[in-house]
């Protein structure tokens, strides 16, 4: 059993962006779990201007091989023109790359 999983991380305008970005993920199998925790204030430089603003922050775990398709389904679903995507691969316990590899056990 494989024991490396997928962590992503990626920020979003408001709640309700961040939820329907991991709800949809995970009806389309490409997640196994996802987080949306927020408030957060976040400090950036974008186009030359210093921004401080509150976004959410949603966390996604998943298959490894699965990253491409995570980033490519936030693209299309993102209020941002250039969503932030952050992945590493992550190892875990048996039990629960079981359950990120197979969800239904």
């Amino acid at each position: 059993m494989e024991t490396n999983v997928g962590i992503g991380l990626t920020t979003c305008p408001n709640a309700l962006n961040a939820k329907m970005i991991v709800r949809s993920l995970l009806e389309s199998k490409i997640v196994s779990c996802g987080q949306v925790e927020g408030p957060i204030l976040s400090f950036y430089t974008w186009e030359n201007e210093k921004v401080e603003c509150e976004e959410w922050r949603v966390v996604l775990k998943f298959k490894i091989e699965n990253h491409r398709e995570v980033l490519n389904q936030i693209k299309t679903q993102h209020e941002y023109g250039v969503p932030q995507w952050v992945y590493w691969e992550s190892s875990s316990s048996k039990e629960y790359a079981q359950w990120i590899y197979d969800p239904s056990t």
